[in-house]
Parts: structure tokens; sequence; C-alpha cells
């Protein structure tokens, strides 16, 4: 797992350091604290980045909550797994499981 610093995650953004900060305080940006260094997992930054996207439509945040549900049941591969394969497991899932 890779961290990034709050001027790594400003600089990929081309946003400033107070924006990061804000981004952080609000819980949109998961961190971490070590000593008195706050780092950010790459990982966190790529979700926030997936959740915010402009182009985000509804077969997008179809398949985020599949891919959440797959992951969850650890059943996600990988993200070149079809979403019809994804949706098929989640339909047989629902006869083990209440929703």
């Amino acid at each position: 797992m890779r961290f990034m610093s709050v001027n790594e995650v400003a600089e990929t953004l081309s946003v400033n350091r107070t924006t990061v900060s804000k981004l952080i305080k609000s819980g949109k940006l998961h961190a971490i604290k070590v000593n008195t260094a706050v780092r950010i997992a790459e990982d966190s930054l790529q979700d926030f980045v997936r959740k915010n996207s402009i182009n985000e439509n509804k077969d997008n945040e179809e398949f985020s909550t599949a891919k959440s549900i797959m992951k969850h049941l650890g059943k996600w591969d990988g993200p070149r797994e079809e979403f019809d394969i994804i949706l098929k497991a989640i339909k047989d899932s629902r006869s083990n499981a209440e929703f």
C-alpha cells in the first residue's frame, strides 16, 4: 500500500493544500496521522476520485454497488470482470441472504 502526503495529493488533484485539508476534515477523503504527518492512502484517493467523478452515470453507480457487494462476498476478482457476471452473482447470492 502506498501513502501520499497532503502536498502530493494537492499536486495530483491540481488544488492547494487547504482544499485537501478541508476534504480530509469533512470526511470526504480518508487520511491517517503518523506522528505529526498526515498521509493519504493511494486507494483512498482513487476512491475519492471515483465517487466524485462528473461522468459517473447510473450504470457506473450500479457497477460500483455491485463491485462493493462482490468484494464483501469475497467474489471480486478485479476490474476486468464483466458487469453481467457480477449481476448474476448478486442475484444468486440473494437466495442466500436477506436484503
